[in-house]
């Protein structure tokens, strides 16, 4: 493995940290992607022996955990704990995200107020729906993607985060497509709600059981943006061959 010259140092840590993109639903994620999930808290990052915050500038509080920690370590203070997500320094900065993962538990190793956050699964668009979320949002990762340092759009999928606080649930009145499922009217305490079901899902089977579906809950998601609603889970559901069925 490469490893940049000590001269290359504040030139390779100081640019800035990897942003992380906010998604307001799945629709527009590109699976599979790695999750973990979020301790919210004050993002800091270790360079030249220091912490400096998301703004790139020096934080005090933390000078135990900066004498221990290597310079590189990316994550977020909070409940007295610093949450370590990625590492970029001289011996990771060319690696993949999983590869960074496997030098943080092989080289940090167990550090008192510190914990590695690891990710959970490999999640594919068709089984997001059935993660048990311990957190109010997760972040979703690339398993191979670098640490991208530069501005960036959703379009660089590396670091997502993934919000489940306009999560709701309604009942199913009827479902809408034959060829595949389109969309779902569901009464949601009253009110209509149209549910539109993402291109990426597989309808096969829920066209199958069709009729089933009416009187099931299902869990959306509503953006706050445009009031546009998309598919997240059924709950509970049981088709006619006995098959449990959480998500698609």
């Amino acid at each position: 493995m490469y490893v940049a010259p000590i001269a290359d140092m504040d030139k390779l840590l100081l640019r800035r940290l990897m942003p992380i993109i906010q998604v307001p639903n799945l629709d527009c994620v590109t699976f599979p992607k790695l999750v973990l999930p979020v301790y919210a808290g004050i993002r800091l990052f270790k360079t030249n022996d220091r912490f400096v915050t998301e703004q790139m500038l020096p934080f005090d509080g933390l000078r135990q955990l900066e004498t221990v920690l290597p310079d590189g370590v990316d994550g977020f203070y909070a409940h007295n704990t610093y949450y370590i997500y990625d590492c970029l320094n001289p011996l990771t900065y060319v690696s993949g995200y999983i590869d960074r993962v496997k030098y943080m538990l092989r080289d940090i190793g167990e550090i008192p107020n510190v914990q590695i956050v690891i990710p959970t699964r490999v999640a594919t668009h068709s089984d997001f729906s059935i993660i048990p979320f311990s957190t109010p949002s997760v972040f979703l990762r690339e398993i191979r993607g670098a640490y991208y340092q530069k501005y960036a759009t959703d379009k660089y999928q590396l670091w997502l985060e993934y919000k489940l606080g306009n999560t709701k649930e309604g009942i199913i009145k009827e479902v809408v497509g034959d060829d595949r499922i389109t969309a779902l009217i569901v009464d949601d305490n009253g009110s209509d709600v149209v549910i539109n079901m993402p291109l990426k899902v597989d309808s096969e089977y829920l066209i199958r059981y069709k009729e089933q579906l009416v009187g099931v809950t299902v869990r959306y998601n509503e953006r706050i943006t445009d009031k546009r609603c998309t598919f997240v889970s059924l709950i509970g559901f049981k088709a006619i061959d006995n098959k449990d069925y959480e998500g698609l």
